[in-house]
């Protein structure tokens, strides 16, 4: 187990980019389309396109593309985003790019800018398009990386969100002040700024314990990281909601004796899916706490502090534990 929940995309096992903003800036306005088909209204455009009727699609389907054409034609490379490939390619990370542009666009622009595209480039037509996690997923598995191990660099929100439902790591870059910044785990106003932090093998805090350390602190979590919290033998609603609650706290590690989740506890437990019947208890935990805290470890064993010995008051009972 790591001694600290800090991370870096360089440790990792993939990364994807976006390609637009990030890659190669083309600058692209889509402000009259929004006005003509939308009323103005900032919708989203390839979604509600896939809503219209064949002709009105085709006409907003070809408008797109030229305005993509000619942004690509006049492409400029984002300051940095040359120097962050490199980084991550002399690490021995595979990467990807995943755009929601048309393939032609990506490939005029990487022209433009004199920029090879590696092997495994989606665009909308390759399948599903961010935000959907499909997208990313298809990626990541192209590279041979898991999820849990890929971080996504984006400069939008359908990057982050994407991510997010992905069960990736999310850098936001290139942008600064917007209302959806923080779904990434950590931004950085440009690419120059995540390059000197990649150089410098700065350590992240995982998105899922941003809240916690604005208000305990850094220290908080890295000393209940090292933590162990023993499971009782029997389970119910409550142990697991305690649990849950511990692993929000940051607790990285939790253990629990060998054994099958049986019908008894099962049924006290109604939002636990019938497949985890008669499954391992460390599976069904595992599975339970890392839909939200991804970094923790389960495992089979009898070590660690007895969840009933922080008594009723989780943060005090914990807080005696911290070293």
């Amino acid at each position: 187990m790591s001694s600290s929940p800090l991370w870096n995309p360089l440790k990792g096992s993939g990364v994807i980019f976006d390609w637009d903003g990030v890659l190669a800036e083309t600058r692209l306005d889509f402000s009259g389309i929004r006005e003509r088909y939308f009323g103005g209204k900032r919708a989203a455009i390839l979604e509600e396109m896939s809503l219209m009727d064949e002709e009105k699609r085709r006409a907003l389907s070809e408008e797109i593309r030229a305005i993509e054409l000619a942004g690509a034609e006049k492409a400029v490379p984002v300051p940095g985003s040359r120097e962050v490939v490199d980084l991550v390619s002399k690490a021995g990370i595979p990467w990807a790019v995943v755009s929601r542009n048309c393939p032609e666009s990506i490939e005029l622009a990487a022209r433009t800018i004199g920029f090879k595209l590696p092997v495994h480039t989606f665009h909308r037509e390759s399948g599903p398009i961010k935000p959907s996690p499909e997208a990313l997923w298809m990626a990541a598995d192209a590279i041979g990386s898991a999820s849990s191990g890929c971080t996504v660099v984006g400069d939008f929100v359908y990057d982050l969100l994407g991510a997010r439902r992905a069960g990736m790591r999310a850098v936001l870059v290139e942008r600064s002040s917007v209302d959806w910044g923080h779904w990434a785990d950590v931004s950085y106003p440009r690419m120059t700024d995540f390059l000197s932090a990649l150089m410098n093998e700065d350590p992240i805090v995982p998105w899922e314990y941003h809240c916690l350390v604005s208000e305990r602190g850094l220290s908080w979590l890295t000393s209940a990281w090292n933590v162990s919290i023993a499971l009782p033998e029997l389970w119910d609603e409550a142990i697991l909601g305690s649990l849950m609650n511990l692993a929000g706290l940051g607790v990285g590690r939790f253990t629990v004796k060998a054994g099958t989740l049986t019908f008894d506890e099962w049924r006290g437990l109604p939002w636990l899916s019938p497949k985890d019947l008669e499954r391992p208890k460390a599976f069904v935990l595992a599975r339970v706490l890392k839909k939200r805290y991804p970094e923790v470890v389960v495992e089979e064993s009898e070590e660690g502090l007895p969840l009933s010995s922080l008594g009723g008051d989780l943060v005090n009972g914990l807080e005696r534990h911290l070293s």
